[in-house]
């Protein structure tokens, strides 16, 4: 009979039919309580359909029937760590890597623990022994560039992030010049011309950097300026976030596109550089706009353009209110959809705080009284929806909330519309981004699929906002994607119970 289950787990799965498959494969470890393997095969497809909790469970027995068998602690692990257990998914890792010692992956595993732990010394020591234990593969060396970034060293993380990248794609190590690498801004002073200057900001006493650059190419996406040096800066951009985004940095094909532009008359000759954040509505105004505070450094006449990857709708009704909100000087706009454009003369700005990018936006908020019930849903959205939209939805319209969608606003009508509500429950998205024009204190219930990303725990913080997080179920197994950004479902009892104690 077990066999049999099996064998109808592989077909369901194979169907599509993962509900079925899970069900077969439970059955099968009931009949088969001793055999590691279906525990393993059943703990493996939780992970994949991304129910980290409930992996956890098989693939903890698995490893206790089979203690020295590399792929269940792996996955076990794994499972930990998206379970938010982290201490746990150190032991077995640390296990793993004793147990061992010369497999390069689990060395490498244990190393990325730790680095995202901020134990960076330990890290590089792992990531050293798994390149020694496997001298071609990539992944430890790209991991080290990572450890280096952290601590300070873009130099030595230049060095390792490229390899990776050459050895990945195999590219030959004799590319075309320049050779990029990240530098300090120290360095860019002191060798590219970079001149940095201190810039008060309107709130808290706080101070951002404006940097100055003599001559730059810029990639459009990402607005990283690099220097005709090859020299760029991560200082000033959000690489310790995000440090996968950049990873285009060391191909061949961007190195020629640089060097190519830096043959020919530069596209744009004054202007600020401000990245989009791949369209995205929330990241543009928190993470763009206020960097616009600096331009009251900028003596009258000596304004730059603002250089920027478009200026959809949205962008430029946001710009135009922040500007006069802050009584900053109009800017003249310098839209561009090359993937590569050069200045003769730019500025970027860092280190903006977020309790200044918070305030600065907030600033917008109307004095309206705030009575209303807004629920904020994704329907319309390409990942992250909620698949149950509709089921919450229903919970919650006896109780006088309204569905709000955003995206079908203007920006002015966006900013009124959520400084009058009074409770908002929103699915984690851009639009929720809106919270920054809720008065004090309002009450978010925020759904979500994996975890509350750190962008909305900042808006609680510092609008501030009593959120109330509902964790969901993820519904989602298409491969690649992060679990954060997973469909998922969410109980519509427990969104109305969250929104009554909102209410009070």
């Amino acid at each position: 009979m077990a066999q049999s289950a099996l064998r109808q787990a592989a077909q369901f799965k194979g169907d599509g039919r993962l509900d079925d498959a899970e069900a077969c494969l439970l059955r099968a470890a009931i009949w088969m309580p001793d055999n590691w393997r279906t525990l393993r095969t059943l703990g493996h497809l939780r992970f994949e359909r991304r129910h980290f909790a409930a992996a956890t469970a098989p693939l903890g027995a698995a490893v206790a029937l089979a203690p020295d068998e590399i792929e269940p602690r792996r996955l076990y692990a794994n499972a930990l760590h998206m379970a938010y257990r982290g201490d746990e998914a150190d032991a077995q890792l640390r296990e793993l890597a004793r147990r061992h010692p010369s497999d390069a992956e689990s060395v490498h595993n244990l190393g990325l623990y730790l680095n995202r732990s901020g134990r960076l010394p330990d890290a590089e020591a792992c990531f050293r022994r798994a390149m020694r234990l496997k001298p071609d593969w990539p992944a430890p060396h790209r991991a080290l560039g990572h450890v280096f970034l952290r601590a300070g060293r873009p130099d030595k993380a230049s060095e390792y992030l490229r390899r990776a990248y050459r050895m990945t794609h195999g590219e030959p190590p004799d590319s075309a010049p320049p050779i990029l690498r990240d530098a300090t801004l120290a360095e860019g002073i002191e060798k590219d011309g970079l001149a940095v200057t201190s810039v008060a900001m309107p709130y808290g006493g706080e101070t951002a950097q404006l940097v100055r650059l003599p001559r730059v190419v810029v990639e459009r996406s990402s607005a990283v300026p690099v220097t005709p040096s090859g020299r760029f800066f991560s200082s000033t951009l959000d690489w310790r976030i995000y440090p996968e985004r950049f990873d285009f940095l060391w191909s061949t094909a961007t190195q020629r596109a640089i060097a190519d532009k830096l043959t020919r008359p530069d596209d744009f000759a004054y202007g600020l550089v401000v990245s989009g954040h791949g369209n995205n509505y929330g990241h543009w105004l928190l993470d763009a706009l206020p960097v616009l505070l600096a331009l009251k450094a900028f003596p009258p006449g000596e304004v730059p353009a603002l250089i920027v990857d478009g200026l959809p709708p949205y962008r430029a009704d946001s710009l135009a209110a922040f500007l006069a909100c802050h009584g900053l000087p109009d800017v003249p706009i310098a839209a561009t959809n090359q993937p590569y454009f050069s200045v003769r003369d730019a500025f970027v700005v860092s280190d903006v705080s977020r309790a200044v990018q918070v305030a600065s936006i907030a600033a917008l908020r109307p004095n309206v009284e705030p009575r209303r019930r807004l629920f904020v849903g994704r329907r319309d959205a390409s990942h992250r929806k909620l698949v149950n939209e509709d089921a919450v939805f229903a919970a919650l319209e006896p109780l006088g909330f309204e569905r709000a969608d955003p995206n079908r606003l203007s920006f002015a009508d966006q900013i009124s519309m959520f400084a009058q509500a009074r409770v908002v429950v929103g699915v984690q998205g851009a639009a929720l981004a809106n919270c920054m024009f809720c008065s004090p204190g309002t009450p978010l219930v925020i759904a979500y699929p994996d975890r509350v990303m750190p962008y909305y725990k900042d808006l609680a913080i510092h609008i501030p906002l009593r959120m109330t997080p509902v964790a969901g179920t993820i519904h989602d197994n298409r491969p690649g994607i992060l679990p954060d950004h997973c469909n998922f479902t969410v109980s519509p009892d427990a969104v109305r119970a969250a929104a009554l104690q909102a209410l009070g």
